[in-house]
């Protein structure tokens, strides 16, 4: 049996590339550029319709690293990145970073990559962090409500200061969020807390449009039936009963599980 010497394949450059398909330098890479998009969207498509997808994508990576050549993985990686860079997913962007580290080992871009990886673990650890001060603030906020003691109120400001200066650290949508639940709760249901009525309303403003920016996957975004108690207890303060009305009877809808709220807001408060 004769045995058939099969040539490896010869790598092209670009010159050569351009030079056959008889385009400029310039139209090359133009055309390269809208190839890498046009593999980045088909690697990557329909990612984000639902959780299950997000983690399917995920899961892929080291196949996709392992079994693909490096520029199709490197493209892959990238439009994960900056999908999900868009929603603050700082745990799987952790993946996309270390995937990223790795395949750029001999390349200048390791460190690029070792401190996008160093400081999406940062925010991770960050925003496990501030739930846990939210959760402590809402516990120490419930004793206050019985107690109005000056010792309870110098505790939730500390604790306000406390995620404030986190949130200048490793700022990101979901900090700012528990951030600004902590500061309207200060305002609304600590006596001698009045602050200016435009503030209020502005921050409840500003705190609606970081919920409308989550993606309806985001655990945070289920929060918002939070805000909308929120808004009551602002209208119901300053007499403006017919729109309190409104946000009494969103979050009534949900009163079967908004107790179980009560590790982000004062919700029994509500009754």
């Amino acid at each position: 049996m004769m045995l058939i010497h099969v040539p490896k394949p010869r790598k092209i450059n670009h010159s050569e590339i351009a030079a056959k398909l008889n385009i400029n330098p310039n139209s090359f890479y133009v055309l390269k550029s809208r190839l890498y998009d046009k593999i980045q969207k088909y690697l990557s498509a329909d990612t984000f319709v639902t959780q299950e997808n997000i983690i399917k994508q995920l899961l892929q990576v080291h196949e996709v690293c392992f079994n693909s050549p490096r520029e199709i993985a490197i493209a892959f990686l990238q439009k994960l990145e900056t999908e999900l860079l868009r929603f603050d997913m700082h745990n799987e962007l952790q993946i996309i970073y270390s995937a990223l580290k790795k395949m750029h080992l001999y390349s200048e871009k390791y460190f690029h990559y070792s401190q996008l990886f160093n400081k999406h673990v940062a925010l991770g650890l960050s925003l496990e962090k501030a739930e846990e001060i939210l959760g402590n603030f809402n516990r120490l906020l419930g004793q206050y409500n019985f107690s109005r003691s000056q010792q309870g109120l110098d505790t939730l400001y500390f604790i306000n200061r406390e995620i404030i200066n986190l949130y200048a650290l490793n700022p990101s949508r979901q900090i700012e969020i528990i951030k600004n639940i902590i500061e309207l709760q200060l305002i609304l249901f600590c006596y001698g807390n009045k602050s200016n009525e435009h503030n209020t309303e502005e921050l409840l403003q500003n705190t609606r449009k970081l919920f409308e920016e989550l993606p309806e996957t985001s655990p945070q975004k289920k929060w918002e039936i939070v805000l909308d108690y929120l808004y009551f207890e602002y209208y119901q303060s300053n007499f403006q009963n017919k729109t309190a009305l409104q946000y009494y009877e969103r979050t009534n809808e949900k009163l079967s599980f908004f107790l179980l709220y009560n590790n982000i807001c004062l919700s029994s408060k509500f009754f």
